[in-house]
């Protein structure tokens, strides 16, 4: 139990007091004893748990199968008094009754521990395209500023005196707005149309909110970058290959246990993976103390690439001027 719970295990399966001898009773004799088994799964690795039970699901069932098989062929035999003649070829008998599926009081009980809910594949899904669609509001703020520049407006904000530092806050909280709208609708509709369950309310919020603010940052990183290569090769790149390498790393096409243990390392690289994680936790009822680490990492990453998109953005705008003053003279 503490291997499962520290989640060093995916499942447990649990054999009933006197297993064997009640299977043996159960093969050797027209008796049938109940046989109970339980399997425990860990909340986070739900898809390890579901091939675990596969597996035991169909061992009991070929066990069922030709133990109800010898109980007909041994009821048959008594019933119409052929004697030991009935049995000469029980072999074959037991053989050809694989195909029957109704089998002896095998019962398999699937136990979440800690009382976490399990995920369904709507659940997964819902989080799965929130935290990569929010990725394209990055790719859309980082055409804004070359998009301005081409259409003058950047000039006429500079001609009004609009320091750099509020343009960029502007497209800073344009990209937040984008991602927080496309989060809440995602959010609302996943609730009412495929029934998700999403946890604790602030715990949700404070996450979408940060995750919102990761990609605002991402979005501003990009913008400057876009400004300062001076066409749109780069957000091409971003929309077009960065985001879908990062969806794939963040497990929002193939759930992560599904994938090779090299790219379940790589994860941590993409935010959207860093959410996933996150939203995912939540809904399985951990609380937000479980998740503080990855909300902080989604804050110091926005941060970061904020601050790296200004330091890029005045950089080339310092360029510019200084272009502008040796043409001038």
């Amino acid at each position: 139990m503490e291997l499962l719970a520290q989640g060093e295990i995916s499942a447990m399966i649990i054999l009933p007091e006197k297993y064997i001898y009640n299977m043996k009773i159960n093969l050797l004799t027209p008796f049938r004893n109940n046989v109970d088994v339980r399997i425990l799964t860990h909340p986070d690795r739900t898809i390890d748990g579901e091939i675990v039970a596969s597996v035991m699901e169909a061992y009991t069932n070929t066990m069922s199968s030709i133990i109800i098989g010898k109980n007909v062929l041994i009821e048959s035999a008594s019933a119409n008094d052929i004697g030991g003649d009935g049995f000469d070829n029980i072999d074959e008998v037991m053989e050809g009754m694989t195909d029957l599926v109704e089998g002896m009081n095998v019962n398999i009980e699937n136990i979440t521990v800690h009382g976490r809910q399990s995920i369904t594949s709507s659940d997964y899904y819902a989080v799965a395209m929130i935290t990569m669609f929010i990725l394209y509001a990055a790719g859309q703020g980082g055409r804004m500023l070359l998009e301005e520049k081409d259409n003058q407006t950047y000039q006429r904000m500079v001609i009004a005196d609009i320091s750099k530092t509020h343009i960029l806050a502007g497209k800073f909280f344009t990209i937040f707005l984008i991602a927080s709208i496309q989060i809440t609708i995602m959010l609302l509709y996943s609730y009412f149309a495929l029934k998700v369950k999403w946890g604790d309310l602030s715990s949700i919020v404070v996450l979408s909110v940060t995750s919102a603010f990761a990609v605002a940052g991402l979005g501003i990183f990009i913008a400057s970058f876009t400004y300062r290569a001076g066409n749109y090769r780069i957000a091409n790149l971003f929309e077009n290959v960065i985001i879908q390498v990062m969806a794939l790393l963040g497990g929002s096409f193939f759930p992560l246990d599904l994938m090779p243990e090299i790219i379940q390392k790589l994860s941590f690289i993409s935010l959207n993976g860093i959410a996933l994680k996150s939203y995912l936790k939540i809904i399985l009822g951990y609380s937000f103390a479980d998740i503080s680490s990855n909300v902080l990492i989604l804050a110091l990453t926005g941060s970061l690439f904020t601050i790296a998109g200004i330091i890029i953005f005045n950089k080339e705008v310092a360029e510019n001027a200084k272009h502008s003053k040796i043409k001038t003279a």
